[in-house]
């Protein structure tokens, strides 16, 4: 895979700054030739390999002839960066879709983190970072929160690229088990902060929803037409009734977070909404990690309509029932990953998890 030519000058060995890693065709990393900077990069995309030392500090020798290059002058006007700055420069390269985005961590000289900086090349990732440009000014807002979340230091269109450079937050890498106390007393202040009563049928969920299945209806099969449209009808049983709705960070996971001495800090808000359910991130923090290894079993969707693991939440009357809450998070992320893949949901292995989950329910939970 050749980068786009706005980001990447490939193959101009005289100017190297950078190589391909793995080369071949679906490289994840351009690193610098900066070993050091190589590392500290590294432990920054990937806090949870941090355990395989030997790994990061020898990728290098993995890699024979890799593809080399440098940073594009687009990128490097962009980014005000000098050359210098380039050399202590490590980007991450999405996986391949509509949503790809390429993100740069630059260091200061003293290999110190200075800024996160994400790219858009088209016109999905453009409204996926305007998206989190706009919830970082409002989380900046409150200081409360603020301290809890990257800073938006900058946004900028240029070049057909737009990009916005954030802050970065330093900490240990987020064990739910361990740091469980951490991630409840984060949501209960974003909640706090963002909550309001609303019809269902006003929401900004219910909107989502019905939009995007719209758009998505000719593209899905048979069966997928068939469950989304049972839900959707199941739902509208909510739609005169006013329930507490909330900022949903919506990729609420693991690996989005870090702990610091301040408490959780939490980044990547590009899919973040509001007017979303209160228990949608608790459900994605507990049911994701699981889903993407193929371990989503049938008796995790017992103890969640049980209450566990999201029991703090599940009080008051303003709550929308459980049950309801996990058909709304089941069904928008279903339909956000199809909508990804243009309907289909072959070889996704997290859209055929979710889809088993939707179908328990609807036979065992007995949503009548």
């Amino acid at each position: 895979m050749r980068l786009p030519p706005l980001l990447f000058k490939q193959d101009c060995c005289c100017q190297t700054t950078h190589y391909l890693y793995p080369k071949g065709s679906s490289p994840r990393f351009l690193l610098p030739k900066n070993k050091a900077a190589v590392q500290v990069g590294l432990h920054f995309f990937l806090p949870y390999l941090r355990r395989n030392k030997f790994w990061i500090k020898n990728v290098f020798n993995f890699c024979r002839k890799p593809q080399c290059g440098t940073f594009s002058e687009e990128i490097r006007d962009t980014l005000t960066l000098t050359t210098a700055d380039v050399e202590l420069c490590t980007m991450a390269i999405g996986i391949p879709g509509p949503y790809q985005k390429y993100t740069v961590l630059q260091l200061d000289r003293q290999l110190i983190y200075l800024t996160i900086s994400k790219i858009g090349t088209n016109e999905a990732t453009y409204k996926l970072l305007i998206n989190e440009a706009a919830k970082l000014q409002w989380l900046n807002e409150g200081k409360r929160l603020a301290e809890h979340t990257p800073t938006l230091l900058k946004k900028k269109n240029k070049h057909d690229l737009y990009v916005i450079k954030e802050s970065v937050g330093e900490g240990l890498p987020v064990l739910i088990k361990r740091d469980y106390g951490n991630i409840c007393d984060f949501l209960h202040l974003l909640h706090l902060e963002s909550g309001k009563q609303i019809c269902f049928a006003r929401s900004n969920v219910f909107r989502l929803l019905h939009d995007r299945y719209a758009r998505l209806k000719s593209l899905l099969t048979i069966e997928w037409q068939q469950r989304a449209e049972y839900y959707l009808q199941q739902l509208t049983r909510l739609d005169s009734h006013k329930f507490r709705f909330v900022l949903a960070h919506r990729d609420f996971a693991e690996w989005n977070m870090c702990l610091t001495p301040k408490g959780l800090y939490v980044f990547d808000w590009e899919y973040a909404q509001f007017e979303y359910p209160p228990l949608y991130d608790l459900f994605h923090l507990h049911l994701i990690t699981k889903a993407v290894r193929g371990k989503l079993h049938n008796k995790y969707l017992y103890s969640i309509l049980h209450g566990r693991h999201v029991s703090n939440y599940i009080d008051s009357g303003y709550e929308l029932p459980i049950h309801y809450q996990l058909v709304i998070y089941l069904l928008d992320l279903c339909l956000f990953y199809l909508e990804s893949n243009n309907g289909k949901d072959e070889g996704d292995i997290v859209v055929q998890q979710y889809a088993a989950m939707l179908d328990l329910l609807n036979k065992e939970m007995r949503i009548n």
